[in-house]
């Protein structure tokens, strides 16, 4: 594999950042390369040299960090995940491309865990359980009227779905969209007209 360097390349440089690539620190400064091969490395610098390290495809749950390369860490949440992605291949938060990846893995994200299993009254009791609503539900509609009453974000019910945590509760719309936009944890409407949880869940905050 040649050597090359980072300029030219949409893929900013991570300075000061040292990155894990298996079990070998890199203490110089990295880059996100992609070769003519279309491997995409991690590059760093050693002496006048550019060492390049490939990113070998994971077995990472999530169909898009898989695709990508993410090591999977079972204990961390997805959005800081996608966050340690975006971060190395240099895409700017909000940015067309952020938010086209962070759709795409959000969706996977929700298919995993929910909505791959909407049809079964456990998958509902286990999202009351999860947003902190108790109660005894012996049916997908007491689930759906106790969840529409309540205003939590998507994405904090996915980073906390294999956790012990519970996501945040908002008193109304308005301080859901507050939290919602502040730390840019949206999750796609276009979806929610085919997914029966998303109906419930989601609120119209733009």
């Amino acid at each position: 594999m040649s050597s090359v360097t980072s300029s030219g390349f949409g893929f900013g440089d991570l300075d000061g950042l040292a990155a894990v690539v298996g079990s070998q620190v890199l203490l110089d400064p990295p880059s996100i390369l992609l070769c003519d091969s279309g491997i995409c490395c991690l590059a760093y610098r050693k002496t006048t040299t550019t060492m390049m390290v490939p990113m070998a495809p994971s077995e990472h749950p999530n169909q898009l960090l898989q695709k990508l390369g993410a090591e999977y860490d079972p204990g961390l949440p997805i959005s800081i995940a996608f966050g340690f992605v975006g971060l190395q291949r240099g895409w700017k938060p909000g940015s067309k491309t952020w938010k086209r990846n962070w759709n795409a893995c959000m969706n996977y994200e929700y298919d995993r865990l929910i909505g791959c299993r909407v049809t079964s009254l456990e998958t509902w009791q286990q999202l009351c359980a999860k947003v902190g609503i108790n109660g005894s539900f012996r049916s997908i509609n007491q689930c759906k009227k106790a969840l529409a009453r309540v205003h939590v974000n998507i994405v904090d019910v996915l980073d906390s779905w294999d956790s012990d945590t519970t996501p945040i509760q908002f008193k109304n719309k308005e301080a859901l969209a507050t939290y919602t936009k502040s730390h840019q944890k949206f999750f796609g409407r276009h979806i929610a007209k085919q997914d029966k949880v998303l109906r419930v869940l989601l609120r119209k905050l733009l």
